[in-house]
């Protein structure tokens, strides 16, 4: 294909791909094709991809070259294994301006899939400037167990989200490999949240962003009202490999069945947050290891909080703001960084309020302009429960 237009009342459906075939209702390939989207729809149209290969694309399927959507839908297509909505490989480029992908459904990447399959240097870009990812499910296929990512997901590719909505799609099934409900990122998947909101996606595990080896900038947007059904991090899941860099915006209003009901962090990952805040967010996990309200993070992970709010966030057991799961005594915090720019207000568990132990004024590690509770002491620290875990003398 070299070009192509969709205008508006144009209609592509309800088409079958033969067994490990690409892109059933559009197939874009070759370094100069180009396909735009004016209006009109691509739907009903299946991608049928037999095992775990990395065929895909029940709706469209780009490789090498350029699709660019200024308007239409592309809805109700599915794929056995990637892409239900549209699938990138190669080195092609997909513009989003405007229009819908809803209603798609596949095991990895419901609404799209950008996976690198070719040589290290290709990279399949998505750029998002408006528009919306909405209500696709990613759910277990025949032969693919793991369901991944119900709005995207990124395998060595690259999306940049600059405007527009992801919101209200969903993974279906109960165990850890199903998660990411608005998105997930894997095998060094880069994801640019300049601006634009993810919401209101869901998962067993990690409704709004989980991450296994990959990397995401937050310059600005929201990342609002995300739930993980069953398991940790409601808003944001960092697993090995991963790093997470917050330069502004607002993780808000998420909510966790156990830990990090704003952002999750373990296995080595980094969390680092030069601005922004983390509000309102809840982990409902009951155990004395569970909490974290606004930030979890494991002993092997570490925070490097800059600047920005740590407020209004909930724990059921411990550790409204953030919640540490390192040792015990002094060290159990050397893995938590913040500035003395850093707002603590706000936050709570039901455990209750604790007078910081003795040895946080020695932390010099951890700064605050701010805690949550104000207390007639020696001094005021935020390991008070209320903002960071800590078990000792209740405030009455």
């Amino acid at each position: 294909m070299q070009a192509c237009l969709c205008n508006l009342g144009s209609a592509i459906r309800n088409n079958l791909s033969g067994n490990n075939a690409n892109g059933a209702g559009v197939l874009v390939t070759g370094a100069n094709s180009n396909f735009t989207m004016n209006g009109g729809e691509i739907s009903g149209n299946f991608a049928r991809t037999l095992g775990s290969g990395t065929n895909g694309g029940g709706g469209v399927r780009v490789h090498q070259g350029t699709f660019t959507m200024n308007a239409g839908t592309i809805q109700n297509n599915e794929s056995n294994r990637h892409g239900g909505g549209v699938y990138l490989t190669g080195s092609s480029q997909f513009i989003m301006n405007g229009g819908v992908i809803t209603g798609n459904q596949s095991s990895l990447g419901a609404g799209v899939g950008v996976f690198a399959t070719g040589a290290a240097t290709e990279f399949p870009t998505f750029t998002m400037i408006d528009g919306e990812i909405h209500n696709n499910l990613a759910r277990p296929t025949p032969g693919n167990s793991a369901a991944l990512g119900g709005g995207v997901n990124i395998e060595r590719g690259i999306f940049n989200m600059q405007g527009g909505k992801i919101h209200s799609n969903t993974v279906q099934g109960g165990s850890a490999a199903q998660g990411g409900g608005g998105v997930f990122i894997q095998a060094n998947g880069t994801f640019n949240l300049i601006n634009g909101t993810i919401y209101n996606n869901e998962a067993p595990h990690t409704g709004g962003v989980r991450m296994h080896d990959g990397i995401f900038i937050m310059t600005d947007g929201l990342i609002q009202n995300n739930r993980s059904l069953v398991g940790v991090g409601g808003g944001v899941n960092l697993r090995v490999g991963t790093s997470f860099t917050m330069n502004g915006g607002t993780i808000d209003n998420n909510t966790a069945a156990t830990n990090g009901g704003g952002v999750f962090v373990e296995g080595g990952a980094p969390f680092i947050m030069n601005n922004g805040t983390i509000s309102n967010n809840t982990a409902n996990g009951t155990a004395a290891t569970m909490g974290g309200g606004g930030i979890f993070v494991a002993a092997t992970s570490s925070i490097n909080i800059q600047n920005g709010s740590i407020i209004n966030n909930t724990a059921v057991s411990r550790g409204g703001g953030i919640f540490t799961g390192a040792n015990t005594g002094v060290n159990a915090y050397l893995n938590i960084t913040t500035s003395n720019a850093v707002v603590f207000s706000g936050n709570s568990a039901t455990t209750g309020a604790f007078h910081p132990p003795a040895f946080a004024v020695g932390l010099a590690n951890i700064g605050f302009a701010s805690s949550s509770v104000s207390i007639l002491s020696a001094y005021v620290h935020p390991i008070n429960n209320y903002d960071i875990n800590f078990v000792g003398t209740p405030i009455l």
